[in-house]
């Protein structure tokens, strides 16, 4: 698959994750810092993949800067899509919503972005494009730390992070 897919398939990712955290902050007024800031960072995370888009019309964009196939892609956005339905159709408890948003953040597609963006790459494109990315953790780690605090696990630690379910 093209590039300029991988891409466009991320951009509709981050943009959906986006959507379900400003709807998991009305929803959930307890927590709506966490999902605010969260829905803010996919949009930004929307706009890179937006410039990474003009810069592959230019010829310029490394392959890597997405996964090199669709599948973890597709993966990632079925889990979001899913999140979104349970919010849109049913009665969603705040523990689930935030279950099923740590499940979307340990999703390959979007630990590939945190990784990309988070890691030196040797490429000056991406080293551009990291100025943008101002993450101060992974969501996935962001999310862990508030359902520790509000007492939803006391099993799941910032380092269960670290691996990929």
């Amino acid at each position: 698959m093209k590039l300029i897919d991988r891409l466009h398939a991320c951009l509709k990712l981050e943009t959906l994750a986006e959507e379900i955290y400003m709807s998991l902050c009305n929803t959930f007024p307890e927590g709506s810092k966490l999902f605010q800031q969260l829905a803010e960072e996919e949009a930004r995370h929307a706009d890179i993949l937006t410039i990474s888009a003009g810069f592959n019309k230019l010829d310029e964009l490394p392959n890597r800067i997405v996964p090199d196939s669709m599948e973890p892609i597709e993966k990632s956005l079925q889990i979001a899509q899913d999140l979104s339905n349970k919010i849109h159709d049913t009665s969603i408890s705040l523990k689930t919503a935030l279950e099923m948003s740590l499940n979307l953040e340990r999703a390959l597609a979007e630990n590939y972005f945190n990784e990309i963006m988070s890691k030196e790459s040797g490429y000056e494109i991406i080293s551009y494009l990291q100025q943008f990315y101002k993450d101060e953790m992974s969501h996935a780690d962001r999310i862990i730390e508030y359902m520790i605090d509000r007492g939803y696990s006391n099993q799941v630690t910032v380092d269960d992070n670290k691996r990929q379910e």
